[in-house]
């Protein structure tokens, strides 16, 4: 029995359909590792990004509805009815009365509401803008730490390189009797100092590449190839031309004027408010023809 009923079941998935398990494309890294692949990388995987540009998109569709009038009013009353009969038949002044109403609300109220949002969405932009900054300063900063360490480590296993050829010539010197034996214990010597520095510069690149990583968005261990290489050619502007370009072209800061902005246009929407509206309206009433008419 057992065995029937393990061939029925074989024979029952057998007929199911085969699902295949989506796969995901590996990701191609480029070599050398680009600085604008990885900014371009960043911005595709930053969720605080993703989340700024939402909130400018919003702020964008608001600023077309906070200018407008609302939407007109179509109404309808039962004109000289009478209350007993209710009926239109009953007097001659007994009608349909039809209209179209329309809320004008106190001048200059629109204006401010519609600065408001201009306002709001240009501040929304604008931190959109320095989302992106921000980003691109953390990958810069987290590349050239990357590039740097590597470098680094390249250079110290080089110069480990060439000490292992002078300590070997130290070695051979003092056997045959040419040379000291202080050489000798100077080069190994020379030689452990320079292989602890290759740990730390080992442990350095690992480090900057897990940030790299992180802020790139990949799998934790993911190995990095070797950066471009890292060239500073221009020289470091002086302080105050660095805090006057801070104080003009940080979007930040002019998010926040823009801000001020929206938040007096507000006030000026929110006086504005508590004055009277006005309702232009336009109707037309359909009654029995009386004598007169």
């Amino acid at each position: 029995m057992p065995a029937v009923c393990g061939a029925l079941a074989t024979i029952l998935l057998a007929g199911l359909p085969v699902i295949a398990e989506p796969r995901t494309q590996p990701l191609e890294i480029p070599v050398p590792l680009d600085l604008e692949w990885c900014v371009e990388r960043a911005r595709e995987a930053n969720p605080d990004l993703e989340r700024a540009a939402a909130s400018s998109a919003a702020a964008s569709h608001r600023v077309a509805s906070a200018g407008t009038l609302d939407d007109p009013r179509f109404t309808y009353t039962a004109s000289n009815v009478p209350v007993g009969d209710l009926d239109f038949d009953s007097t001659p002044l007994s009608g349909h009365q039809l209209g179209l109403l329309q809320k004008l609300p106190f001048p200059g109220l629109l204006t401010s509401r519609r600065r408001a949002a201009e306002g709001m969405a240009e501040s929304a932009e604008l931190l959109l803008e320095d989302q992106r900054q921000v980003t691109r300063g953390a990958v810069e900063s987290a590349w050239a730490e990357l590039g740097f360490s590597q470098q680094a480590l390249g250079i110290t296993r080089q110069n480990l390189a060439l000490l292992r050829k002078l300590s070997a010539t130290a070695e051979s010197r003092y056997r045959v009797g040419s040379g000291l034996q202080q050489d000798v214990l100077r080069a190994q010597v020379e030689l452990t100092a320079l292989l602890q520095d290759e740990l730390r510069r080992t442990e350095g690149v690992r480090a900057a590449e897990s940030v790299l990583a992180e802020i790139l968005d990949l799998p934790a261990g993911t190995p990095l190839p070797d950066t471009a290489d890292i060239r500073l050619d221009a020289a470091t502007p002086p302080l105050e031309q660095l805090i006057a370009s801070v104080e003009s072209g940080n979007a930040r800061i002019a998010a926040d004027r823009k801000a001020v902005d929206a938040a007096e246009a507000r006030v000026r929407a929110a006086e504005l408010e508590g004055l009277p509206d006005l309702d232009l309206g336009i109707g037309y009433r359909v009654r029995q023809s009386v004598p007169g008419d």
